[in-house]
């Protein structure tokens, strides 16, 4: 679909989005690769950004439409695009009334089939002249209208109103009022002698006209006229006739606000201001209604009203309270939250909105422009560009909710504003359905056009381009089909009675006093199916019938629910909420209280046994389940990586209610109490230490230096110092291949010689990089040099002995920008093992951003003082280059070339494929599935992370084993206003972030998420084996590396996306940072 700045729409027939790739089977540079080279990485820069220049030279060359259009890959943008405006059905005056009707407006708008009569008044000739004519008389009238106005008005007005808003010229005139409006009348007799408003009417024709025309800018033939007419005027023939009363000292005059006399009758008013006043009055008697009914309406809860019976109390007006403005009043704060919130479901629902498309009304709309008189504009007629643009707006809802011209359309919403010029747009967001749903850039490219168009080669769009450039108090209008279903606590649902009721009867009205909440307990205790579904999913299959206070089976239509919000701090009641929305069929409250056949006191235990919601003292609960597995030097890790990164609030509590299970084996080896402590804070400062932090940064008691510490040397350079060097390794030399004994030698004739040097081993997965990394590792380690081992994974950097992720090793930071330096003191540990370091070899470096290589260049030059790439260090960088063979290749599209039919896995139908796909990457799983090392050496790569999800979901389902589920706990930072909901927070799933919904077994394989210590092998990307589960704590086990095998504890941390997801709030999410890795996608690869 096209919707062109004049807010047409034309449409094309859509199809099933299906992904390019997998219809096509295409991919580009895959085939036909050279297994190694060596290549200087200068030379590469060089030649980068000559091809740069290149791209930007050919980009920027002026060119005419003529010349590059033959050339448009997206010409097809322009097909079928209307050369008209889309005109709205004619529809027949109404037969009644004989008013004009527009497209989609209901036959009884006008006059309700007749049942509505209207008085046509009668208007003098000589003022219908002054209207209507296009002489200078007509004309100088019109513009002048308001100068008239006030010169031949009975009364002043009396008002504080907006004079900037007031004095503008252009845009709609807005007269802005603050406070109440008065009419003032002056006394009959004038006190300054020069008589005003009603004052003049006293005084014959020529005499006013004199005063009259003491104004500015008044035409004598103009009030000559307007004099004549009102002579009609009844108040005109009264006052004249007062005159004959002789001396008018003892008269005044008042205004007459009986309802018995209309005085519309004698100054009918203009459209607009009929208009408004009708506005204002429906606005009043609605606020009314609710004012003058709420002393006798009354609410309370059902146990307060229980109660007061109990205590002989029956008078309803002695209890309760007056009903508040509710959610039912438009444009209330209530209703304004409850739309918000009603959005926000369709979101947890249906995902993200797909289309954000705008609708603009047009002036120039023939509709509109037909209907205008001959002096008028739009401006002068919102009544009907509200009309014409609530037609035109529901023809596009028909086009895309029924005719589906941008697919099927699962959920929406809109909001119509009216700004600057007057005039309306609106906003929509779409949330497409599978399988139309955008998923890619060709996806979009398809329906939308963000580029202008070529003046010559399309001449009707380029006009209409250059006439609707401007985008022209906001009104929303929310549609969406939700029901709101009240939470309660127990009898503590909400009754309404009136004053005339006892309170006897409202307590013995149970089907009155029967809430959703309670209707949903009887429906599950009748209905075995309704078991199936949560509190939340019942409007989904039931209708709330409010007479009987039942839920009925639905017949017709989809209703979503959306349990009313809760806050934190209203205790009980939140935490039944947060029950109700994970825990299918309850019969009754005391189902919700139970977990494991065990019944809590409150729903807040209750809760917390579930996972629900975070314990107070959970991170001490987290230490004391991880004793229970008596590994005390995997407690001390832990109890370190709870201090850097779960910010425990008593650092000095825990470390006292824990010290018996942190030095078990100390107490054990050691007699002297002081060496035991000694030798835990030790332990404690070199875990804090791999995982940057400090120990003195933390409350605990202070290291004896004199026992057990080497003090002097940093802890990066001695961790460096301590890799083992493996005998395999050492002899690699001899069994490498002729490629790369090349680079070896040319590598380490550098190394030997002193010589800095940036080289790029280039070669395709299998070909022997690591073989070649770990063979110089050895020896350039073996010579007494310090070699660093780095990778852009955590997969990668966990195959070289000591390998750590760039990020880990060289501090990059998750938001990189042009010009980024890291932040490494020269005096830091860092920096000294980066000084030492003779060679660093980077693995996947073309992985990494631009930004992260040229900030590591920087960042060398600042440590080491040397002006040369990489501060002069020999720097070895790998990956694969991917090329096709020699370019002759067929390619489709310019950019893609067809994958051999023995590489691909035929794709049919979506879920078939996938099987078909898990299939071969996990031959024999329920056979296999319980093998650690067949977990681990079979995964399946997707470059989406929605992908990823789907496959692990359905393999942990494929899984054995007892389920093990952990739910995360969520939060938007400095959400005073509670903006964002729990539960919509929780359905977000940020790339780098664990999901809300954790789903494990044992032996289940996971991927850690987080630099936890990568000295210690827990690097971001390190690949773990679930060995047993607990509230608060994971007992994992390292499965790759050379850490391969050993045990630790993950706790909770906090985490939160970087900065590029670009909400607009900071998500905090506690969670285990970890991911089930069946599938992983190609960054963690």
């Amino acid at each position: 679909m096209r919707q062109t700045a004049n807010g047409e729409v034309s449409s094309q027939n859509m199809t099933p989005m299906t992904n390019v790739s997998t219809t096509q089977r295409t991919v580009a540079d895959i085939t036909n690769v050279t297994p190694t080279s060596v290549l200087d990485f200068a030379q590469m820069k060089s030649i980068k950004n000559k091809n740069a220049y290149q791209r930007r030279k050919e980009r920027n060359s002026p060119t005419t439409p003529i010349e590059i259009s033959h050339m448009d890959p997206y010409s097809f943008v322009y097909n079928g695009i209307p050369k008209e405006h889309r005109v709205l059905k004619v529809q027949q005056p109404c037969v009644h009334c004989g008013a004009k009707r527009f497209q989609f407006e209901f036959p009884t708008f006008c006059c309700i089939d007749g049942k509505t009569k209207l008085s046509h008044s009668s208007i003098p000739e000589e003022l219908l002249n002054l209207f209507t004519s296009r002489n200078e008389l007509g004309r100088t009238f019109r513009q002048m209208i308001r100068c008239y106005n006030s010169n031949f008005c009975f009364a002043s007005i009396g008002v504080n109103y907006d004079k900037t808003l007031t004095n503008m010229t252009s845009g709609v005139y807005t007269f802005c009022v603050n406070g109440g409006i008065y009419h003032r009348i002056d006394q009959l007799i004038p006190r300054d002698r020069i008589p005003r408003y009603l004052q003049l009417y006293f005084y014959d024709a020529d005499y006013e006209m004199s005063h009259r025309l003491q104004r500015k800018n008044i035409d004598k033939e103009i009030a000559g006229k307007l004099i004549r007419v009102l002579d009609t005027n009844p108040y005109v023939k009264t006052f004249q006739r007062l005159a004959d009363l002789g001396p008018l000292d003892n008269y005044r005059v008042t205004l007459n606000a009986s309802v018995e006399l209309d005085q519309r009758v004698y100054n009918r008013p203009t459209t607009s201001e009929f208009v408004v006043d009708i506005y204002i009055k429906l606005e009043t008697s609605r606020l009314d209604f609710y004012r003058k009914n709420q002393s006798k309406i009354r609410a309370d809860l059902y146990q307060g009203v229980v109660d007061c019976v109990n205590v002989g109390e029956v008078r309803p007006t002695m209890i309760g309270q007056r009903v508040v403005l509710p959610a039912s009043f438009i444009g209330g704060p209530r209703d304004m939250r409850r739309r918000f919130l009603d959005a926000m479901t369709l979101v947890q629902d249906d995902g993200k909105p797909d289309i954000f498309l705008t609708m603009t009304c047009n002036p120039n709309w023939p509709e509109i422009k037909n209907e205008l008189l001959p002096w008028q504009t739009a401006q002068d007629q919102p009544d009907l560009v509200s009309r014409v643009f609530r037609a035109k707006l529901e023809d596009l809802k028909k086009q895309l909710l029924n005719k589906h011209v941008l697919g099927v359309v699962g959920s929406y919403v809109y909001v119509i504003e009216f700004q600057k010029r007057g005039f309306p747009h609106a906003h929509f967001l779409l949330i497409i359905m599978p399988p139309y749903k955008l998923t890619n850039a060709d996806h979009y490219d398809k329906i939308v056009c963000a580029e202008i168009p070529y003046p010559i080669r399309n001449a009707v769009l380029d006009t209409l381009d250059n006439s609707m450039k401007q985008h022209y108090k906001e009104r929303t209008h929310i549609l969406c089909t939700e029901e709101e279903i009240m939470v309660h606590l127990p009898n503590q649902q909400l009754v309404r009675f009136s004053e005339d009721d006892t309170l006897t009867s409202v307590v013995e009205k149970e089907r009155d006093n029967r809430s959703m909440l309670t209707a949903f307990f009887l429906k599950n205790k009748e209905d075995m199916r309704a078991r199936e579904c949560k509190y939340r999913d019942f409007p989904k299959k039931f209708t709330w019938d409010p007479k009987s206070h039942r839920w009925n089976h639905r017949k017709l239509g989809l209703m979503r629910g959306r349990l009313v919000s809760a806050n934190p701090a209203e205790g009980e009641r939140y935490y039944l909420r947060l029950l109700l929305l994970h825990i299918s069929g309850p019969t009754c409250f005391e189902d919700l209280y139970t977990v494991n056949n065990i019944k809590y006191p409150t729903f807040r235990k209750a809760a917390l046994e579930r996972g629900l919601i975070e314990s107070d003292d959970g991170l001490s609960q987290c230490l004391t389940e991880a004793s229970l597995f008596q590994f005390p030097n995997a407690l001390r890790r832990l109890f370190a990586t709870i201090l850097s990164f779960c910010e425990p609030r008593d650092v000095r509590k825990l470390w006292h209610e824990h010290y018996n299970g942190l030095s078990e084996d100390y107490r054990r080896q050691y007699g002297s109490v002081e060496r035991v402590q000694n030798m835990d804070l030790i332990e404690i400062m070199v875990f804090l230490q791999s995982m940057g932090d400090r120990i003195d940064d933390f409350d605990l008691p202070k290291i004896n230096q004199n026992v057990d510490l080497e003090f002097g040397v940093f802890r990066e350079v001695q961790e460096e110092c301590s890799i083992v060097l493996e005998h395999e390794h050492l002899q690699a030399r001899d069994s490498l291949n002729p490629e790369q004994n090349f680079a070896y030698d040319e590598i380490m004739r550098h190394v030997h010689n002193d010589i800095p040097e940036v080289f790029f081993i280039d070669g395709p997965g299998g070909t022997g990089k690591t073989f070649l990394y770990k063979a110089l590792l050895a020896n350039v380690r073996s010579c007494g040099h310090t070699a660093l081992a780095t990778a852009s994974s955590g997969v990668a950097a966990n195959n070289m002995p000591g390998g750590r992720t760039a990020h880990s090793r060289f501090k990059i930071p998750i938001n990189l920008e042009n010009n980024s330096v890291y932040k490494i003191s020269r005096q830091s540990g860092t920096a000294q093992l980066l000084q030492t370091a003779k060679v660093i070899i980077w693995d996947e470096a073309s992985m990494a951003k631009r930004h992260a290589l040229e900030a590591v260049d920087r960042t060398m030059k600042d440590i080491t003082g040397v002006m040369l790439p990489f501060g002069g260090k020999i720097m070895v960088l790998g990956d694969f280059l991917l090329r096709i063979g020699d370019g002759v290749e067929d390619t489709v599209h310019g950019n893609f070339i067809r994958i051999p039919d023995d590489m691909v896995i035929p794709f049919t139908k979506k879920e078939k494929s996938l099987h078909a796909l898990i299939d071969a990457i996990f031959p024999s799983f329920e056979i296999n599935r319980s093998e650690p090392d067949y977990i681990i050496s079979h995964a399946i790569l997707s470059t989406r992370n929605d992908s990823v999800d789907e496959i692990n979901d359905y393999l942990i389902g494929r899984f054995h084993g007892e389920e093990q589920i952990y739910y995360s706990f969520d939060e938007a930072v400095d959400d005073i206003n509670n903006f964002y909901p729990v539960v919509f927070l929780n359905t977000l799933s940020v790339s780098g972030l664990p999901p809300h919904y954790l789903r494990l077994k044992v032996g289940c394989p996971i991927i850690l998420l987080r630099n936890l210590d990568p000295s210690n092998g827990l690097c971001n990307g390190t690949r773990l084996i679930c060995k047993s589960f607990q509230h608060n704590v994971i007992d994992v086990e390292i499965a790759v590396g050379q850490h391969a095998g050993k045990r630790v504890f993950l706790p909770r941390i906090p985490l939160s996306p970087s900065e590029d997801d670009m909400f607009p709030f900071k998500l905090k999410r506690k969670q285990f940072p970890i991911r089930l890795c069946f599938a992983i996608t190609i960054n963690k690869a």
